[in-house]
């Protein structure tokens, strides 16, 4: 919850069955757990978080986060996670092919960031246009898209991720507007 402000060393150590952390917040400010400092989790441990969730990045204390599935919606392969305030892509169908636009607005709120991995390997999708108001492209977010040829990134792109778009052996264009 919010009042928790800070979490200490080895708070959670020797926790072996613990199988998932779910924020339905903020990032905790006080960051005393860095590099496993809350306890060696369980490599099976997953992170999830709400779409508006604000100060995470791709990790927390070295595992991996997921959006909840509670928050997921999916149109035409493309799998949406819509918070209160905003909406996150975190996942496609591997068969979506061709060109593929991403939305400024779904639901009438924001679309504002491409999650980690959500176009990885999504080999038949040859252009992307993001509309203007996305403002990150997450880590590895089209790693491998051998297909990728052509792709136009909005002027409101703020980060492009590590690897966001490793191993696009056809990429041909790049348009920054």
């Amino acid at each position: 919850p919010a009042s928790v402000t800070r979490i200490e060393s080895k708070a959670f150590q020797r926790c072996s069955s613990l199988s998932s952390i779910i924020f339905e917040g903020d990032a905790i400010r006080d960051i005393r757990m860095e590099r496993d400092r809350i306890g060696r989790l369980p490599e099976e441990t997953k992170v999830f978080i709400t779409p508006d969730a604000q100060g995470f990045g791709d990790l927390w204390n070295m595992r991996p986060v997921f959006i909840s599935d509670d928050y997921t919606h999916e149109i035409s392969g493309v799998t949406y996670a819509i918070g209160e305030e905003e909406v996150v892509i975190v996942d496609c169908q591997p068969d979506v092919s061709g060109s593929l636009r991403i939305p400024s607005t779904i639901v009438g709120k924001p679309v504002t960031k491409i999650f980690r991995s959500a176009f990885q390997a999504i080999e038949n999708l040859k252009s992307v246009f993001i509309e203007d108001g996305v403002t990150t492209i997450g880590t590895d977010a089209f790693r491998n898209c051998s297909g990728l040829q052509n792709i136009t990134i909005p002027k409101s792109i703020t980060s492009i991720g590590n690897g966001a778009f490793l191993g696009c052996g056809s990429l041909e264009t790049i348009v920054f507007e």
